[in-house]
């Protein structure tokens, strides 16, 4: 009896320990972009929540909510480096940079510069790209590799972009040593970051409910600054006019908007004429299916643009996008796309302008007309001709 008392003690005192191992450490999950379910479709430039704490051997899930606008988590020596230098910065120093300082030079781009008919995504930030040293290739992928834990050393350790509702995790490496590490987003650059405080065993860390509540709670505060704003979208338009989404008005720097057409039906005559404030939208008829999404995953995971959905149809070529000046923002530019009879895919194309880029189309026949986005999926409107 006394050898089985022995051997119960130990199967318990066992177990204990391993129930204590199977919860000491957390999942700690952060929302990409926004799902909402408010009539003016938020989309936003941002992580939910964009600061946590953690211990080493947590682990950290983001879960992308892809509204149209690709995002990636990317962390690593060189991000911290480049963020450090551009903080220096005062905020119009940073306005007006025209190229990263030279501790951020290397860090790869989504969106690299050259013709947009045709550049494709950098590789090394579209992709997953783990580098223990050294700097990534500018547009190539880089070596593939199976996804290290983080140990916080790492020159450059990134996701690549996280598709529609996937989830990525990272784990953080037992070695990892408390202090402050910074993450951005390829895409979106400094003004999408966050940070993470590694704090040592037995030191405060978040609890899961802790973070996805801070999350919510940003993410409400969005949704407030942004449904006044919605509710009065369109209102004010002038016969004909329609923008394409929708933001605080003079702040340009508000890293969230409403993905919505305002307003989203209007009407004209025969022969009449509508103008959208487009800027990086599409105003697409007819769209065929093999035009959407924007952006395109292949099996071995190289990204994409769809030619289809960002270039025109049966439109002519938008110009040239604007640049702006040590002032402000660029100047409005305005196209014209010419006539359209009902029939047949059309569709404007993305100017990709950093400022108001207006888009015309007159319409020669009585009809509904429904058109989309190309790039935001879920902005839809209706053009009433007659």
């Amino acid at each position: 009896m006394k050898r089985i008392g022995v051997l119960m003690a130990v199967a318990l005192g066992s177990m204990a320990l391993a129930s204590c191992s199977s919860t000491s450490h957390q999942t700690l999950a952060v929302q990409i972009d926004a799902a909402t379910t408010s009539t003016f479709n938020l989309e936003a430039i941002a992580y939910f929540p964009d600061k946590l704490t953690a211990h080493p051997g947590d682990t950290l899930q983001f879960h992308s909510n892809f509204r149209g606008e690709p995002h990636t988590v990317t962390f690593g020596a060189m991000i911290n480096r480049g963020l450090a230098a551009l903080d220096k910065l005062t905020p119009q120093q940073q306005q007006l940079l025209r190229e990263p300082p030279p501790e951020a030079k290397d860090i790869p781009q989504f969106f690299p510069l050259g013709d947009p008919a045709t550049t494709e995504p950098g590789q090394s930030a579209a992709q997953p790209c783990f580098l223990d040293t050294g700097v990534p290739p500018p547009t190539k992928a880089c070596p593939k590799r199976a996804q290290p834990e983080f140990t916080g050393s790492q020159a450059f350790y990134s996701s690549g972009w996280v598709g529609a509702d996937q989830t990525y995790s990272m784990k953080l490496a037992s070695s990892i040593k408390p202090g402050t590490y910074q993450w951005i987003c390829l895409v979106h650059g400094p003004e999408m970051r966050g940070k993470l405080t590694v704090v040592a065993k037995g030191q405060k860390a978040d609890k899961p409910a802790a973070v996805t509540s801070a999350g919510q709670k940003k993410l409400d505060g969005f949704i407030a600054k942004l449904k006044p704003v919605a509710a009065k979208a369109g209102t004010d338009a002038k016969p004909g006019e329609v923008s394409a989404g929708i933001g605080i008005p003079n702040d340009r720097l508000f890293p969230a908007g409403g993905m919505t057409f305002a307003p989203k039906v209007v009407s004209i005559p025969v022969g009449g004429t509508v103008t959208w404030n487009l800027s990086f939208h599409t105003v697409s008829f007819n769209a065929t299916e093999d035009a959407r999404p924007a952006f395109i995953k292949a099996a071995d995971g190289t990204v994409k643009f769809n030619r289809k959905a960002l270039e025109p149809a049966n439109s002519p070529k938008p110009p040239e996008p604007a640049q702006g000046g040590p002032n402000g923002p660029p100047p409005p530019v305005t196209f014209d796309g010419g006539t359209w009879d009902g029939t047949g895919f059309h569709s404007s194309g993305s100017a990709n302008a950093l400022g108001d880029f207006f888009y015309k189309l007159t319409f020669t026949k009585p009809g509904t007309y429904k058109y989309e986005c190309l790039i935001h999926p879920d902005m839809l409107g209706t053009v009433k001709v007659g």
